[in-house]
């Protein structure tokens, strides 16, 4: 192996997959000393997952949330008297603001950037790489300007029985 690793995204429910699935498989990769307390804080990270990632939480969600995300980092935090890394700069400095932006917005994902990321996507695909930012900027704002024009059937009757003829002719000419 050449001791270098590539670094993605985790995407869709690769997130939830890791977070369910790492922590019983960290028992075999982590020293002894730390192990423990290394499995708990994964398995209390999945659980504030999970809460922030309901689609309706309720206000006892919020506040409970608002209490182990407190607890949490204390606990990631402590880690660090054992461990290298394990400092409160390592957190997520918008975790204390989540009980906020639950209990207003009812969801975090109008934050999670999906949008953003879109339209990277859709710039990417072009063949004009060279002025991505204007291209995304473009796009963000042509899509917010494109609305769907009202359609009215003018000619009643064609709809009615002109269209049934018309459609009639076409089968007979290729028959």
């Amino acid at each position: 192996m050449s001791g270098k690793y590539e670094c993605m995204s985790l995407l869709g429910n690769d997130k939830k997959i890791l977070l369910h699935t790492l922590p019983a498989k960290l028992r075999t990769v982590i020293q002894e000393e730390s192990c423990n307390e290394v499995i708990k804080i994964w398995e209390d990270f999945h659980n504030l997952y999970k809460t922030i990632s309901k689609a309706n939480p309720t206000s006892e969600d919020v506040a409970r949330y608002f209490e182990n995300s407190k607890a949490w980092v204390e606990q990631f935090v402590s880690l660090s008297a054992k461990q290298k890394g394990y400092t409160r700069a390592r957190v997520t400095p918008y975790m204390p603001y989540l009980p906020q932006f639950i209990s207003l917005y009812k969801t975090v994902t109008l934050f999670s950037g999906q949008g953003v990321e879109k339209n990277n996507d859709v710039v990417l695909r072009k063949s004009n790489k060279w002025d991505c930012t204007s291209d995304a900027l473009t796009l963000e704002s042509s899509q917010h300007e494109c609305q769907k024009k009202a359609y009215e059937k003018e000619d009643e009757d064609y709809w009615q029985k002109g269209i049934l003829e018309k459609r009639q002719q076409k089968r007979n000419k290729s028959v």
